[in-house]
C-alpha cells in the first residue's frame, strides 16, 4: 500500500491496533475446528461458539479427497509447529448418505495418519445428529431416506442404525447448545482463560514509570505520592489505546 504522507501511514497503523487478537489455540494441547454437513447452518453455529474462537467450516466439499488430504496436511503443520493434535467437530445428518460422508472422511483421515505414522493425529469426532439424539429431543424422522434398494440404506438398516433423520429437525437453540457443549468438553478451558487474560494484559499493559536517578542521595519511596489535581503532586494522563 502506498501512503501520500507520513499522517496517512500512522492514521492507517493506528487503526489496525483495534482489531489485535491474541491466539487463545496456540497454548491448547489440541487444535479444535467444528464441521457441519449443512453450509446454511455454519453462520448460526458459528454465533454459538464464537466466545471459544474456535474455526467452523462447512464439510460439504469434502467427500474430495484432495480436500481431505489438504485437511490432514494443515494438521500436520499445526503438530509440526505447536505439538497439537487436531479435532474435529462434525455435525450432520443422521440418514445413509450422512452417516456415510461421516466414515469415510473418519476413514481417509485415518488413512492418511497410517500412512504417515502419525496415528491419532486427527480425529473426527461425531457431535450430531445420533440415534440417541433423535429419541432425547424427539426429533421428527424422515424413513423415505431410507431406500432398501440402495447399498448405503441396507447397511444402514443391517446396523440398526434406524430411524434416518435431518439435523435442520433440531430447534436451533438446542443444537446451538449442543455445539456448545462440544467445543467446551473439547477444549482445555484453563488454558483458555489464561490466553484471555494474555490478551486483556496486552490490550492494557501498565505503564512503565522510569526511577529517576538518585545522585547519590537518599533514593525516593518505591509508592509515588498519590495523584491530585491540586498542583501538589503529578497528574498521569492515560494511556489512549
Amino acid at each position: 500500500m502506498f501512503y501520500e504522507t507520513p499522517r496517512e501511514f500512522y492514521e492507517d497503523h493506528e487503526e489496525l491496533s483495534n482489531y489485535y487478537e491474541r491466539s487463545w489455540h496456540a497454548d491448547q494441547p489440541a487444535y479444535v475446528a467444528v464441521l457441519c454437513e449443512a453450509a446454511g447452518m455454519v453462520p448460526m453455529l458459528g454465533r454459538a461458539v464464537r466466545d471459544y474462537r474456535v474455526s467452523i467450516a462447512s464439510s460439504s466439499g469434502f467427500d474430495s479427497l484432495t480436500v481431505k488430504h489438504d485437511l490432514f496436511r494443515d494438521a500436520v503443520d499445526r503438530y509440526e509447529g505447536f505439538g497439537q493434535k487436531t479435532i474435529l467437530l462434525h455435525l450432520g445428518d443422521h440418514d445413509p448418505s450422512g452417516v456415510s460422508i461421516h466414515e469415510s472422511m473418519s476413514e481417509d483421515l485415518e488413512a492418511f495418519c497410517a500412512d504417515r505414522d502419525k496415528a491419532g493425529l486427527v480425529e473426527l469426532r461425531r457431535v450430531a445428529l445420533t440415534p440417541a439424539q433423535i429419541r432425547a429431543y424427539g426429533i421428527a424422522t424422515t424413513p423415505d431416506e431410507v431406500k432398501p434398494t440402495d447399498s448405503r440404506s441396507r447397511a444402514f438398516i443391517e446396523r440398526g442404525l434406524e430411524p434416518a433423520a435431518q439435523l435442520e429437525a433440531i430447534p436451533p437453540d438446542t443444537l446451538s447448545a449442543v455445539a456448545r457443549q462440544a467445543v467446551e468438553s473439547t477444549l482445555d478451558l484453563e488454558v483458555l482463560a489464561e490466553s484471555r487474560e494474555r490478551e486483556w494484559a496486552e490490550w492494557h499493559p501498565q505503564p512503565t514509570v522510569e526511577a529517576p536517578s538518585t545522585h547519590g542521595r537518599d533514593p525516593q519511596p518505591s509508592n509515588p505520592p498519590v495523584t491530585t489535581h491540586n498542583g501538589n503532586s503529578p497528574t498521569f494522563a492515560a494511556r489512549k489505546v
